[in-house]
């Protein structure tokens, strides 16, 4: 039996310089408690083929977030630029070992005791040309890194990724 504890706030500026151009302010805090499976798993994975072993005595995440965004939404193009920061304070995350069992590497869930810096950036880009109204492509990229305190990277940090849409 355990109990965790965490609280939220936000506080967010805008600022439209004109129709067009809008700027943004965030700030925010998060916390996270352990799932069941980070606390007692000791066995096969099957969705991930790895053997993962939890950790009981895991404390709850906790974040704080800052993010900007410039937004520029003209009559057939419009774009968007949101870069982000976040600090995290007991980062929860699963290590790779150097072992394996029944032909499966072992993963152990791990508790950063150092802040991991979180940052990356989203762009967004969508277009319809005059000529055809009824097209719209849309792209879209995210970027994230992850870093602890001492600068080590982290395991299993999402690739970055672009996506790409043509709607009509």
């Amino acid at each position: 039996s355990k109990t965790y504890v965490g609280y939220n706030f936000s506080i967010g500026a805008k600022y439209t310089v004109t129709k067009n151009h809008i700027f943004r302010i965030n700030g925010s805090t998060g916390f996270r408690i352990p799932h069941l499976s980070e606390l007692l798993s000791n066995g096969v994975h099957h969705g991930s083929f790895r053997y993962e072993v939890g950790d009981a005595g895991l404390k709850t995440e906790k974040a704080a977030q800052l993010d900007f965004s410039y937004e520029y939404a003209g009559e057939h193009i419009s774009h968007v630029v949101n870069p982000f920061v976040n600090v995290l304070q007991n980062y929860i995350y699963l290590q790779p070992q150097d072992s394996m069992v029944n032909s499966l590497q072992v993963f152990h869930y791990r508790q950063s005791n150092q802040n991991v810096w979180q940052t990356g950036a989203d762009l967004g880009l969508h277009w319809h040309p005059h000529f055809a109204h009824i097209l719209h492509v849309e792209s879209t990229i995210s970027y994230l890194t992850m870093m602890s305190q001492n600068s080590n990277a982290l395991s299993l940090i999402p690739q970055p990724r672009w996506n790409n849409s043509i709607i009509t």
